[in-house]
């Protein structure tokens, strides 16, 4: 089972610790990730890859990828949206011939280290965008790049859940998406479950649950409005999918977001 992950931040850093774990995803931002104690499985393109202690895992937009952790491992991953370092677009429509790098730069960790202290202290755009591009420029310097095999984008699931990513916010459904394709909505909605495990309208949603809770956590705007940014066509059925998702209307999760 693989899910195009929904991400609607410039940057996100977190720390990852014994047990991390992660099913297979694609999302259109760029990952890092560092292993700065134990080992940590991950799979990338469906090949798999060991991490050790100070070595990383670059992971470009729009490749699949998973992970699982051994005990005692510790890390970090590094989000990225493209849109915040746009200096680096020409990499990103190329493949990496092997995503990991165990003898990096120590410059590279030390530049994240920093990094991470910019970040906790609530952000400063200009001087995160001047790690990153240190960051990623030592790194990049380290890797053989290659264009992308021709078929690359002939996957029909993948090039769905790309163009979901793309149009979540739009008035689509199985049908069009199907139309857009040019094949039977009810031959696409059995490939998708087949491939993806999920449905369609799933993932979909998901999407437009996703931009809510960002909205609904970042903004004051009021719930009709958020309803129809997300994608969704009417308040009611905004209301269902996303007590579905998440236990709770939409109200109860904004309240209970802004009592932190």
């Amino acid at each position: 089972m693989i899910f195009y992950e929904a991400c609607h931040r410039l940057l996100t850093i977190f720390d990852i610790s014994d047990n991390f774990s992660f099913c297979s995803h694609i999302h259109k931002q760029l990952e890092l990730m560092l292993c700065t104690k134990g080992e940590m499985v991950i799979t990338c393109e469906r090949k798999e890859y060991t991490l050790h202690e100070h070595s990383w895992l670059i992971v470009l937009p729009e490749t699949e990828h998973s992970y699982v952790s051994s005990d005692n491992a510790h890390g970090s991953i590094t989000i990225v949206s493209p849109s915040l370092i746009p200096g680096l677009n020409s990499y990103f429509v190329k493949r990496i011939v092997s995503p990991v790098i165990h003898n990096a730069d120590p410059m590279a960790e030390d530049c994240m280290n920093k990094l991470r202290s910019v970040y906790d202290q609530k952000h400063n755009s200009v001087v995160e965008k001047g790690f990153l591009y240190v960051i990623l420029g030592l790194l990049f310097a380290q890797c053989e790049f290659e264009p992308y095999p021709t078929n690359h984008h002939a996957d029909l699931c993948y090039n769905v859940l790309k163009y979901i990513s793309e149009n979540f916010r739009s008035d689509i459904t199985l049908e069009s998406i199907a139309a857009r394709f040019g094949i039977n909505p009810g031959y696409l909605s059995r490939t998708f479950k087949l491939k993806i495990g999920c449905g369609m309208i799933d993932i979909l949603n998901g999407c437009r649950i996703d931009y809510a809770k960002y909205l609904l956590t970042n903004t004051d705007l009021p719930m009709t409005e958020i309803c129809y940014e997300s994608g969704f066509t009417s308040l009611r059925n905004f209301n269902r999918w996303f007590v579905k998702a998440e236990n709770c209307t939409p109200s109860d999760f904004r309240n209970s977001h802004n009592k932190r």
